[in-house]
């Protein structure tokens, strides 16, 4: 198999300085139900595109996107300027570690970038450590596993900038 990981360059942390202020005024939503197995009660919200579970099948406007629309804004300012592949959809993790898991609802690469006082829970890429502070980190998550180590400490926010597929 193929084990493509691309590290785009370093970005500015005063870059995420903007997001990282309107994050810090909210409660990032807590996941409680765990489709996938293995993440527990997490936080997370998706930006942009989704695909709702419980009203059809199509590509929507997410949640996040319509309550948030100053927050999503600006995650779409960050992923223009460095995600270098189009992207419909950003997931956006809040202290999360992530158990071994493919993605999905991805169609093509996907693109994790991290910001936040933490460190540990570094992303692991087919068992690759892959440094994602404030560094672009592009796989396929669609094919390949990863997942978080799981000594995460401090805060951390990751974005997953990637394109949703409808089924």
């Amino acid at each position: 198999m193929d084990i493509t990981i691309k590290q785009g360059d370093a970005i500015a942390e005063d870059e995420f300085l903007p997001l990282y202020n309107m994050l810090s005024k909210i409660k990032v939503r807590q996941n409680s139900s765990d489709p996938r197995g293995g993440f527990g009660v997490h936080r997370a919200m998706t930006f942009g595109l989704t695909i709702h579970r419980y009203k059809g099948r199509e590509l929507r406007p997410s949640w996040a996107s319509t309550k948030y629309p100053t927050m999503h804004t600006e995650i779409f300012r960050l992923g223009h300027l460095y995600c270098p592949h189009p992207f419909n959809s950003v997931h956006l993790n809040s202290n999360v570690t992530c158990p071994p898991h493919v993605d999905g609802n991805n169609n093509g690469e996907s693109t994790v970038v991290s910001f936040g006082p933490y460190s540990g829970g570094v992303l692991m890429v087919e068992g690759h450590p892959a440094d994602a502070y404030c560094r672009p980190i592009t796989f396929d998550g669609n094919r390949l596993i990863h997942w978080n180590t799981p000594d995460l400490v401090g805060i951390k926010y990751s974005l997953v900038f990637y394109n949703s597929q409808q089924r």
